[in-house]
């Protein structure tokens, strides 16, 4: 078995399957690409400097509550 669990998938963090959960059952960390992740979007919320694009894959109607808050900082998006 293992001892601590390390969530480095960004992307699926939201998920509730069991792979996603086990920070619930042992001592959990951040992985290096999940802090990756988290920080480049930290630096395009708080500096959008640049041109910045949204593209939205997947289109899931959750999705489109967060639309009106990145029309702010996009130029465009697709």
């Amino acid at each position: 078995m293992c001892q601590f669990y390390v969530d480095d998938a960004f992307a699926v963090a939201h998920r509730k399957a069991a792979s996603i959960m086990l920070y619930k059952k042992l001592p959990g960390f951040y992985g290096l690409s999940f802090i990756e992740e988290t920080n480049k979007i930290e630096k395009l919320i708080n500096n959008p400097e640049k041109a910045t694009d949204g593209n939205f894959g997947r289109a899931k109607e959750d999705k489109l509550k967060y639309l009106p808050e990145l029309e702010k900082i996009a130029d465009t998006y697709s």
